[in-house]
């Protein structure tokens, strides 16, 4: 793997962001103001996304263009991490104040196509038309809401949030909702289903969908 593919960077928006977060330690802000940033990154359209959070609310839309592109509102001290990997980029939301997770707001715009392999904490999720390639989405007790997924699968854990699914074609998908509910929406679906897997990976219950 060469150099550049490990490299972690931070955009001008991020640089801005950390200047933000000194000028609260001075006292010349309010602390508790959100600083709006932007960014983009270029990306193979089948590529993947790995996008790791531990609060806040996360969206997920898909665009038209061949680029990952983030709209967030994140608390002074917090920044948006970049790491290049083999057919796409790794994505941190990081936070100094780590024993004590901040909410940050991330709107995203994906390829529809693109793999998404989402670790969210605790923020709620809410993903429509994204992950065709396949997606996992692992979240603590927030909600998380799937919708108008295409045929790629779908793994989703909370361990506390409930689980909604609103899927438009066939699929195999695996949900474990870990002490949180589980809603299905879908048409009329032969030969796709969804497995319920319990706290230790066993498997709960498997409903076939339109059967």
């Amino acid at each position: 793997m060469h150099a550049i593919a490990v490299r972690e960077r931070l955009s001008p928006a991020v640089r801005l962001a950390g200047a933000w977060g000194l000028l609260a330690l001075a006292g010349m802000i309010d602390p508790a103001s959100a600083l709006p940033v932007s960014d983009r990154r270029p990306v193979d359209p089948t590529g993947e996304l790995r996008l790791r959070m531990d609060a806040g609310r996360l969206v997920a839309r898909p665009g038209t263009e061949a680029a990952i592109a983030v709209e967030a509102d994140l608390p002074p001290g917090m920044a948006l991490r970049w790491r290049e990997v083999r057919g796409g980029w790794a994505l941190v939301v990081d936070d100094r104040e780590r024993l004590l997770p901040r909410e940050a707001r991330v709107n995203l715009t994906v390829p529809p196509g693109l793999r998404l392999r989402i670790d969210a904490g605790d923020a709620g999720v809410d993903l429509e038309g994204v992950g065709g390639a396949g997606l996992v989405v692992r979240a603590g007790r927030s909600p998380v809401r799937i919708a108008s997924a295409n045929s790629g699968p779908i793994t989703a854990e909370t361990t506390g949030g409930d689980l909604r699914f609103e899927l438009e074609r066939p699929g195999r998908n695996r949900a474990a909702p870990l002490g949180g509910g589980m809603d299905m929406r879908a048409p009329v679906l032969v030969g796709g289903g969804v497995g319920l897997r319990d706290q230790y990976g066993g498997m709960k219950e498997r409903r076939p969908v339109g059967r």
